[in-house]
């Protein structure tokens, strides 16, 4: 594999420039291996050369521009968060209640970059729609497949955006909401390649009715699920219901085992509500051996998150958010302890991901470590023992 790409103005080459077949095979050239002197291609030359030409052809075309690169969308180097102005009726879409909202015509603008992009805008979710909850919804972000091609937002022409809650001309005090669920995405990025990557945010918004003002609150984009079945050459899956047998089983425990490190029993990766596709606040996504992948999303309505909003399952008669509850399935026990062995691994990092972030109040941190250990201190050892 290699990967290239323009950040922060200057050209990088990933670390993965050279296959590792290719590596070992430079190495036996050296050694005086006689079967391995003709064993580096012409065309793997040849790759490699075109590679280093439309990574300076990037760099010229950055500097053109006149401004500095965006970093590489979803990249996780980036700890940065990515500036951009979003312009559009915000209040009008705010206050679209409609089951089918419509679509708003807006401008995305990349500050950094200055590349500027036509979207279109509609309100998403559920609970967090209801005015009682929030003021402001998540929200759908559309561009056209051509404007996007071959730009920083390369890859799909649709994501979405998780916002604040609050409303807009307000400002922000549950900022802090918003990266503690961003960085539980990232979290679970550590552990696994089969989730979603995030791209965390810094948006000005300007209301076009009175474009004279702007408002400035955190919020984060979420990889396409068509984005991450290319990426992990998996293909979607159809239908309400799912057979347990078909599930990965590895990848089945560690996602349960981590809704129970956040604190999260509003999913399934089973079924989906009636009338909808599979899964409930899951998507799967089929490999060619026909073993099935549900990769987990929307982690606000937990126990680490917390948000105002949040609600308890009366199903599972939770009382709070805080409570953990395993739901997890006896057929998976046996990958129990080697995933509970890899998040023991990544303990460390995991925890540093909030404890270190600069936008979480120290308060905030320290119940966010606490509320970690628990899981790592107790229900490891529980769960372990099945």
């Amino acid at each position: 594999e290699c990967s290239a790409g323009v950040v922060g103005g200057r050209a990088q080459i990933l670390s993965r420039a050279i296959p590792a077949a290719a590596g070992d095979r430079y190495k036996a050239l050296q050694s005086g291996s006689g079967a391995a002197v003709l064993s580096l291609e012409l065309t793997q030359v040849i790759a490699m050369a075109r590679m280093g030409v439309v990574l300076l052809l990037g760099l010229w075309a950055a500097l053109a521009r006149g401004g500095t690169a965006a970093p590489l969308l979803f990249d996780r180097s980036n700890a940065e968060p990515l500036r951009v102005e979003l312009a559009a009726p915000l209040q009008a879409i705010a206050r679209d209640s409609d089951p089918e909202p419509e679509s708003r015509p807006g401008t995305l603008t990349l500050l950094d970059s200055e590349e500027r992009f036509a979207v279109a805008l509609k309100p998403r979710g559920k609970s967090r729609r209801q005015r009682s909850n929030c003021s402001f919804p998540p929200l759908w972000v559309e561009m056209k497949k051509a404007d996007v091609k071959d730009t920083s937002l390369a890859g799909h022409h649709r994501r979405k955006l998780v916002t604040h809650c609050e409303a807009l001309t307000r400002r922000s005090r549950d900022a802090s909401k918003v990266w503690i669920e961003m960085l539980a995405y990232r979290a679970l990025n550590l552990l696994t390649d089969y989730s979603f990557r995030v791209q965390p945010l810094r948006i000005t918004y300007r209301d076009t009715a009175r474009p004279e003002k702007t408002y400035d609150h955190p919020g984060f984009l979420i990889e396409h699920k068509r984005e991450l079945a290319r990426r992990l050459d998996l293909r979607p899956v159809d239908g309400n219901r799912l057979s347990l047998s078909t599930l990965a089983p590895t990848h089945a425990s560690l996602v349960t085992l981590f809704n129970l490190l956040i604190g999260n029993a509003d999913f399934s990766i089973l079924q989906g509500p009636p009338g909808d596709d599979c899964c409930h606040n899951s998507v799967p996504l089929m490999a060619a051996d026909g073993s099935t992948y549900s990769i987990i999303y929307d982690f606000d309505n937990t126990g680490l998150v917390n948000p105002r909003y949040a609600m308890p399952s009366e199903a599972l008669r939770m009382r709070s958010v805080k409570k953990r509850v395993y739901r997890g399935y006896c057929r998976h026990n046996p990958e129990l302890a080697a995933n509970l062995a890899a998040f023991a691994g990544r303990q460390a990092a995991i925890e540093a991901l909030f404890s270190e972030h600069p936008e979480i109040s120290r308060a905030e941190k320290k119940l966010i470590v606490r509320f970690l250990h628990q899981f790592f201190n107790s229900y490891t050892l529980e769960l372990s023992q099945r």
